[in-house]
């Protein structure tokens, strides 16, 4: 299958990361090309070899940019993640029979009034120019923002947890300890509980 995905930028977030986690894990059967709009490729390195990276022009020029992309590698799929790519990418699909997709990872973008008129120009791509595109939510509340605010209904939604790669470990965890000076009997704390921890003490 040959899937094109268009995203914002190759920056470290959770959106980008889990598109270099689904491409890698679908090289090996599918044709794949990643295209990003903001020249920040600081992920690019991460993707496997056989994935095709191709930077587009950000603005009005990615639209005729992505068009003539899509007509020339005629995928089968086109992918689209985080709003400038919604909006350009999408556009640039607009009329052409390809199957559309586009994964919603948040609900508040500039968390400020300019949100409503994001929300409106979401309403009008996706209930106007690309009506037949599938939308997954990372998350419930994704999924009752897209139903109850977007106005999308749920049989086009696909609820779709993000995940990450199961870690493979080439050492025992006592090894680990021993290779960073960590002593069998000592407490290792995530950084989420160590954030957690300062932030009740700021509290208190």
């Amino acid at each position: 299958m040959k899937i094109v995905y268009v995203i914002t930028a190759l920056v470290y977030g959770g959106a980008e990361k889990l598109l270099v986690n689904t491409c890698n894990l679908m090289a090996s059967t599918n044709d794949i090309t990643v295209c990003y709009l903001k020249d920040e490729p600081r992920l690019a390195n991460l993707f496997d070899s056989r994935i095709k990276i191709i930077k587009v022009p950000f603005g009005l020029r990615s639209i005729p940019f992505l068009r003539r992309l899509y007509k020339r590698i005629k995928p089968d799929v086109i992918h689209t993640h985080c709003p400038h790519a919604d909006f350009l990418g999408l556009f640039a699909a607009t009329g052409l029979k390809i199957k559309k997709f586009t994964t919603i990872h948040n609900i508040w973008i500039k968390w400020n009034w300019n949100d409503n008129i994001i929300f409106y120009f979401y309403r009008f791509l996706l209930h106007s120019l690309v009506s037949e595109c599938r939308i997954i939510a990372i998350s419930s509340a994704i999924k009752e923002h897209l139903v109850n605010r977007i106005n999308i209904p749920e049989y086009r939604i696909h609820l779709e947890y993000n995940c990450i790669p199961d870690l493979i470990l080439t050492q025992s965890k006592e090894g680990l300890r021993l290779k960073l000076g960590i002593k069998i009997d000592d407490y290792v704390c995530s950084l989420l509980e160590d954030w957690s921890s300062r932030i009740s003490r700021h509290a208190d």
